[in-house]
């Protein structure tokens, strides 16, 4: 099977809420933004913008992690797949 899911959820964020601490993901997951914008910055320093439509794919599983930040006028609503633990 090609990524396989064990799970699916969604998750919701408020206008300025902030995960300014770095933090690894707790599990693989996919994410698809379905409302709302955010921006994640990798512990590399690297921050990428996630709008509308767009999907990321949460492997940091250990060490440092991302931080995150939504930037849009409204709530974030994201759609996640969960991905069984790689072999």
């Amino acid at each position: 099977q090609f990524l396989p899911a064990t799970q699916t959820l969604w998750v919701g964020a408020p206008v300025g809420w902030a995960g300014d601490t770095p933090h690894p993901s707790p599990r693989r997951q996919i994410f698809c933004t379905m409302r709302g914008e955010y921006e994640v910055t990798a512990s590399d320093g690297t921050v990428r913008a996630f709008p509308v439509g767009s999907t990321l794919l949460l492997e940091d599983t250990a060490g440092k992690g991302h931080s995150t930040c939504v930037t849009s006028q409204e709530d974030t609503l994201i759609f996640a797949v969960v991905l069984a633990d790689a072999d």
